[in-house]
């Protein structure tokens, strides 16, 4: 008795006949794992674009607040400057040469 070419482990007859090969078709089992692959992939790039708009209006808010206090401030400077024109033109009765303007000017300066 002779082997033929089916009686071969190694042979693709062999193993054919055996069940052990692959058939060429795709199951269950890899449409399932594709498809969760697939919704976890979409699901943290999601949470990934979630994350970072909310960390991209965090910093906005950031400078907004910071630009709001700096703005704030020289407001507040330049009210102060205002107030003592004010209290300069009324320590003088009113009236106010442009000499003594601007002196008081040359004197406020930063």
């Amino acid at each position: 008795m002779g082997m033929t070419h089916s009686d071969v482990p190694e042979s693709p007859d062999y193993l054919a006949q055996k069940g052990a090969g692959h058939s060429g078709r795709i199951s269950l089992m890899h449409i399932l794992v594709i498809a969760l692959s697939l919704a976890m992939t979409i699901g943290v790039w999601q949470y990934s674009k979630i994350q970072t708009e909310n960390q991209t209006q965090a910093r906005f808010d950031a400078s907004v607040n910071r630009v709001l206090a700096l703005i704030a401030d020289r407001m507040a400077i330049y009210e102060d400057a205002l107030w003592g024109g004010v209290s300069a033109v009324e320590s003088h009765g009113g009236d106010v040469s442009r000499t003594q303007w601007q002196i008081f000017a040359k004197n406020t300066a930063p």
